[in-house]
């Protein structure tokens, strides 16, 4: 590739990257349905046309969302190698609640909205953190940090349907909280039953 044409590509990610996080920027502060392309595009200094040659809609925005959020997860959790296993799943966890936090409520909502509508897009069910957490529940229990009571499917199905009801409160009540802090509580719980 000669160097014009590695400009050219410099430039475009640049300008799909200024886009992508412009529009996560207003989407945060103002609520996705609240705000348009075009604000997106005149807030990110850029033309329609632009934003349609990298999204073919906001939701496109989320995906590219979800796909980053999977690859930060990942690094994160091949960041956490040196703790035991059950500090691990603790860890990651409130690690994607704060990350949920942080978006809001709004956001998080037209996430799981979307999901729901269309399995195929955003694919939350085969998210990377619901695999890292089976992967680690496995490992916990081959280290003896938790039961063998209950099948490796049984507790990682536990902590993910924890984390389900977690949001859908969260996200169905008016009452601001953090997302965060009542993860590490109902995790505490959960997990005293399930520590050897």
């Amino acid at each position: 590739m000669d160097s014009m044409e590695k400009t050219k590509t410099e430039k475009g990610l640049n300008a799909k990257k200024s886009i992508y996080d412009t529009a996560i920027k207003l989407m945060n502060s103002q609520g996705y349905e609240n705000v348009s392309i075009s604000d997106i595009c005149k807030s990110a200094g850029f033309s329609v046309g632009n934003f349609y040659y990298y999204y073919k809609s906001k939701v496109d925005i989320l995906v590219e969302y979800v796909h980053l959020h999977n690859e930060e997860l990942l690094e994160y959790h091949n960041s956490l190698a040196n703790h035991i296993y059950i500090d691990r799943i603790k860890m990651l966890t409130l690690y994607a609640m704060e990350k949920k936090d942080q978006l809001g409520k709004d956001f998080v909502a037209k996430l799981f909205a979307i999901d729901f509508m269309d399995k195929n897009l955003l694919m939350l069910s085969s998210h990377v953190y619901f695999k890292i957490i089976c992967e680690l529940v496995e490992k916990a229990q081959e280290n003896n940090e938790i039961t063998k009571k209950l099948s490796t499917k049984d507790i990682s199905d536990l902590l993910i349907n924890n984390n389900y009801g977690l949001l859908a409160s969260w996200l169905y009540t008016e009452t601001r909280y953090s997302l965060k802090e009542a993860a590490e509580k109902n995790l505490d719980i959960l997990l005293g039953f399930l520590v050897v």
